[in-house]
């Protein structure tokens, strides 16, 4: 429930591990097969030579110096590069929303905050023992905004049950706000799950 583009995300780490992988393949061949050290040092200044070749067919004078403008291409790349990994940084996350609806009456446009459906929630569900601890958040979803409500479940407990608890809670506040919203109920369990009775407060 996020502005996050997975699909660019997944494509991403697949194209850094594929990297990675084959690197590691190359570093492991060359350590353990002579064949293939000798095979990967002769490519290797090979192609040194190649870039050297090019470099110089492509240099022009800047000054005092020569310069090749495949170096001021690479840096125009780097640039590039490291410009799309901090607007790929910055649009991770994101979506949530502080508002949790925006009601229009004829006196004029009434705002309610997530920070109502979060306190109202979190004191219902505090009171079940079955639930360890409620985190709940308002996510925007194109043109609406979503709850997103996360439970830790205490050892034993029915995740089924707990689901339908918090449903009823969900469809009370629909009936408040005169409105559906979006819900999205996770229920987790874990390590905490089974220490529960030294962290829980009765």
């Amino acid at each position: 429930m996020s502005n996050t583009y997975r699909g660019l995300n997944r494509a991403v780490l697949i194209l850094i591990g594929a990297f990675l992988l084959a690197l590691g393949v190359i570093v492991g061949l060359t350590a353990s097969w002579p064949l293939a050290a000798q095979r990967w040092a002769a490519s290797a200044e090979q192609l040194r030579g190649t870039v050297s070749e090019q470099l110089a067919k492509t240099a022009w004078r800047l000054g005092e110096t020569e310069l090749s403008w495949i170096w001021l291409a690479m840096l125009a790349a780097a640039l590039t590069a490291v410009v799309l990994l901090l607007l790929w940084i910055a649009s991770q996350g994101g979506g949530r929303s502080p508002v949790l609806s925006k009601v229009q009456t004829p006196e004029g446009t009434v705002t309610v905050q997530e920070e109502i459906a979060t306190t109202a929630l979190k004191t219902a569900l505090s009171q079940d023992p079955r639930i360890l601890h409620t985190s709940v958040s308002a996510w925007r979803l194109g043109e609406d905004i979503g709850l997103k409500i996360s439970l830790q479940a205490r050892k034993g407990a029915s995740p089924r049950q707990l689901a339908d608890a918090v449903e009823q809670l969900v469809i009370g506040l629909d009936r408040l706000l005169g409105t559906s919203l979006p819900t999205l109920i996770s229920i987790n369990t874990g390590a905490r799950t089974g220490w529960s009775h030294e962290h829980r407060v009765q």
